[in-house]
């Protein structure tokens, strides 16, 4: 088996000159709204209410977000879940009769999914799910938020490239854009626990309001354990859901919160030719097995260039991804099938980002917060780093460090790869991208997550059994070359991990991608 190919192709590195390759008639599963919009795919679907309008494609449901009058308010874009009823809603949503937005923003956090909600009335504004999953770009000057910034721009005019599009050189890297940048010069991404004011087109947190008091351990791992459980019930709703299954521990966090329904899901692992693809085989078709579960190896397909472009427009060129731009064949075996569950974000319960002399009460500054997760002081990024940390409300450092992985993780990187293979699963599913999850985290006490202790536990609150099965046994040759490659691969690539941490973590999560940060 040959090893993979990290495509780094220097034919182009620029938006403005991958535009000129598709249209937006590729660009399934995507939405754009506003009042007068630049580009409306034939296609797709038209919604109008008081002279705002939706047009989404087809693959992407809209549901209407109606009053206790039955009136239709706005729309809420893609899969809500509803937690309660351990289902997947498809009908109009009812909003409940609320005085103000906090009320309406608890009702809109308490569903899981991926999901934009468009609130027209009374004043309006445009919420993404907790994670950001589906993403949301926004240009104030042309008035109007899609979910690729391709959308935000005419054929006649092209996408103007931002500034960082060289500095963080996304093509060749495989870097992202973090804080809200985009290769898009006039445009913004909306970030987890933020909201967009439709009237002045400004984004503003939502969440947290006040610093967070720490709680019982065992209490937040029931919380987070239970909302997991809850959310795979939901997604177990639809036509059966396909599971990412490595040998990483993460995987059987979901095995565990899934026990009841096992039955309902199907796992999959992806042959990827390479150290992690390796690992993943040695360990996971065997946990398969003992466990009886639906499962199933999808052989690895070679990506052509054409493929590594389509991946690159898919995700608005917001990330570069070098492991996960290769992957679409493979992927496109699961074609026809229901949703995929991906276990992006188990790790931000175990202090990345932190250092081994960080202590509570610490100052942390905008140029620290960059060089912890690797990217360059670039003075645009050092002024969103600043800007970031001055809308915090008073979130001692080491929290503020965990709210920055979540808010990045999934809505600067994950939320683009969402949007990566409409051609393999019907949307993309993060069970870990919930509200009550993250403020479970950050409610742990630091000695408790700097420990990595919180899977384990909640894997015994659901089926200790478990934990009698290895996690990442890797093949003897992966162990003995596996970090020298490794460490090669990511100075080739420019991915430095930074230096003086503590600790550094590489991972990878259920889809496959590298997750690097310390």
């Amino acid at each position: 088996m040959r090893a993979a190919r990290f495509q780094r192709d220097d034919r182009f590195r620029r938006p403005s000159e991958l535009a000129g390759r598709f249209d937006v008639s590729r660009l399934d599963g995507h939405f754009v709204l506003g009042r007068s919009l630049p580009v409306e795919p034939e296609s797709w679907r038209r919604r109008e209410v008081d002279g705002w309008i939706l047009l989404h494609d087809r693959s992407l449901p809209a549901l209407d977000l109606v009053d206790s009058e039955g009136a239709v308010i706005g729309w809420v874009l893609g899969h809500l879940l509803d937690l309660d009823a351990s289902t997947l809603v498809t009908q109009a949503v009812r909003a409940p009769a609320v005085a103000d937005r906090s009320g309406l923003e608890d009702w809109l956090y308490g569903h899981g999914g991926r999901f934009v909600a468009v609130v027209l009335r009374p004043t309006p504004s445009l919420y993404p799910d907790a994670a950001a999953s589906l993403p949301v770009f926004v240009d104030p000057r042309l008035e109007a938020a899609s979910s690729s910034p391709f959308l935000l721009a005419s054929p006649d005019e092209g996408v103007p490239d931002s500034d960082l599009v060289d500095a963080l050189d996304v093509f060749r890297t495989g870097s992202w854009f973090p804080l809200g940048a985009t290769p898009h010069a006039r445009a913004t991404r909306l970030l987890p626990n933020h909201m967009v004011d439709l009237v002045s087109w400004r984004q503003s947190r939502r969440w947290p309001t006040t610093p967070l008091e720490p709680d019982e351990p065992s209490a937040s791992v029931e919380r987070i354990a239970a909302t997991i459980e809850r959310t795979m019930a939901a997604a177990a709703s639809s036509p059966t859901p396909n599971v990412g299954f490595t040998a990483g521990g993460d995987s059987r966090t979901f095995l565990a919160c899934s026990r009841t329904f096992l039955d309902r899901l199907r796992f999959f692992t992806v042959a990827f030719p390479d150290e992690l693809g390796k690992t993943d085989l040695r360990t996971a078709p065997r946990l398969a097995q003992n466990l009886d579960l639906e499962y199933r190896v999808l052989p690895w397909r070679t990506a052509d260039d054409v493929d590594v472009e389509l991946f690159m427009y898919r995700t608005g060129c917001a990330v570069g991804e070098l492991r996960g731009r290769i992957a679409g064949p493979s992927y496109e075996q699961l074609a026809g099938t229901g949703p995929y569950v991906s276990g992006v974000g188990a790790e931000m319960a175990r202090g990345i980002g932190w250092r081994g002399s960080d202590r509570r009460g610490m100052r942390l500054g905008p140029d620290d917060i960059l060089a912890r997760f690797g990217f360059a002081p670039h003075p645009e990024l050092l002024s969103r780093a600043e800007a970031w940390l001055s809308e915090l409300p008073g979130l001692d450092a080491l929290d503020a460090l965990t709210l920055f992985h979540f808010e990045m993780r999934f809505g600067c990187w994950g939320g683009s790869l969402t949007t990566a293979y409409p051609d393999a699963y019907t949307f993309t599913l993060y069970p870990y991208g919930h509200r009550a999850i993250i403020d479970g985290v950050l409610r742990l006490p630091t000695v408790y997550r700097a420990s990595g202790r919180m899977r384990d536990d909640l894997i015994a609150t659901r089926w200790p059994e478990l934990s009698a099965f290895g996690v990442n046994r890797r093949p003897p040759r992966v162990r003995m070359f596996g970090g020298l490659r490794r460490g090669v691969h990511l100075t080739r690539h420019g991915l430095s991990l930074g230096a003086g941490r503590a600790r550094s973590h590489v991972d990878h999560d259920d889809q496959g991608h590298t997750d690097r940060h310390a």
